[in-house]
This record gives C-alpha cells, structure tokens and sequence, in this order.
C-alpha cells in the first residue's frame, strides 16, 4: 500500500502524529458532506435527495450506503460528486502551514522526495499500455511539459509572490489538470498520482497569504515536472511505467 504524504511527514520526524491529527480533523470539519454537495450542485433531483437523506435516518446509514440501496445515484453522479469534493476539499499541507506545524520550505523539499519515492520500480506485474492511447498521453504531456517549463521561467523572473505569481501558478495547475486527466485516460497509475499530488501541493501556495520563496517554489516544480517527463520517456520507449520486464 502507498504511503500517504502525511504518512511521510510524520515518518520524516517533520511532524508529530497530534499535529497530523488535528489538521485532519480541520479538514474534516471544513470538506462538505456528500448530500451537500449533492443538493448545492443539483446533482441529484430534489425527491431523490430526500428518499436517500430519509433512508439514512431509518436505517442510520451514510449517504452512499442509502443512495446506493435505494439505486438513485449512478456512477456518472458519483463522479461528479466526488470531483466536486476533491475540488472543495482543503489540501493538508495547506492546513499543516497555516498551523505553523511546517514551514513552506520544508513542505517544497519534502515533495520532491516523496514523489521521488513514489516513482521506485513497482513489484507488481506491469502490463503495457495501449499504444493508441500512449501516443495521445506523450502528446499532451510534451505540449503541457512545454507550458509548464515556460511558466516556471517566468515564475523565476518574479521578484516576489503577488497577483502575477498568483496567476503563474493558477496556470501551472492547469497543466498539470491536463496531465492527471490524460495519465488517468491511459491508465498510467504512477504518472496519475505523481500529478494529483502536485495539484495538491500547488493548491496549497495558491491558497496561502504568507509570503513563499519564489526559489524553492521553482525548483520543487522543476524537479517534479523531470520526474513526470523521466517516467514519460520511459513510456515512450517500453510502452509501460514499471521497470520490470513484461514476457
């Protein structure tokens, strides 16, 4: 099972499991419900929520459970909703900065190295990827790669965070939404996660008023987007993500 990033804090001694537990908790208590964001976005109708929201009362039950019972969400909903939560959900290292529980600095190296770890050989069996699917991955990620590479020179040339380096890095995120989007497309799982957890992290500095260091932010990125063009090549030549060999 991967280890999660605030696994790896703690595992680090970067944070105490108390600090860990308490940001979680924050998150916890400010992600919205399910049934919330159901009814917010009108993703279900008005007399299917309240089946389900009735169903759970009787049956003391959560949501899912009942809608799933009651056969009133179908998988295309679910998507939706959990999209939508993942979208609303504050990122923990967000909530661990704010706290004073670990520095931004900190936080940039630490992700290199966590993802890094991510990207060690898997022991499980590989299987090769559609090679249809594999072309459109590459192209995509090399167009995105490109943007990427030029935005972080341009965050570079920013002398200090404000409104420009703001909406540098708003567009950085929305490359790297591409990437996640197309890695999950191909089924590349490793390059997938990779991407998800820097839009987290990306989140993050987009979110927070402190002041960053432009440095560490450039480079965290830099190495990032080395590792994710690494596993590309990789793909591009064995037309998988594992380094183990397929028979």
């Amino acid at each position: 099972m991967a280890v999660l990033f605030s696994e790896y804090l703690i595992e680090q001694k970067q944070v105490t499991d108390e600090q860990v537990l308490t940001a979680l908790i924050e998150q916890l208590r400010s992600t919205p419900s399910l049934a919330e964001i159901s009814y917010e976005k009108s993703f279900l109708p008005t007399s299917d929520l309240l089946k389900i929201l009735f169903h759970c009362q009787h049956h003391s039950l959560d949501f899912r459970s009942s809608a799933e019972q009651l056969g009133l969400c179908s998988g295309e909903v679910w998507e939706k909703i959990y999209s939508q939560l993942q979208t609303l959900q504050k990122p923990l290292g967000e909530i661990l900065v704010e706290k004073g529980f670990v520095s931004v600095d900190t936080l940039s190296s630490l992700l290199v190295s966590y993802v890094e770890n991510t990207n060690k050989p898997q022991s499980d069996n590989a299987s090769r990827l559609d090679p249809i699917l594999l072309k459109e991955y590459i192209a995509a990620f090399s167009r995105a790669f490109s943007n990427i590479g030029a935005e972080i020179s341009s965050l570079e040339s920013c002398k200090e965070q404000g409104a420009e380096s703001k909406s540098i890095l708003k567009n950085i995120h929305s490359e790297f939404i591409t990437i996640a989007a197309a890695a999950s497309f191909l089924g590349a799982k490793q390059s997938e996660k990779i991407a998800q957890f820097t839009l987290k992290f990306l989140e993050v500095f987009i979110s927070i008023e402190m002041p960053i260091e432009i440095k560490y932010l450039t480079n965290t990125l830099t190495s990032v987007s080395q590792i994710l063009n690494s596993i590309c090549q990789y793909l591009h030549e064995f037309k998988q993500e594992s380094q183990e060999k397929t028979v």
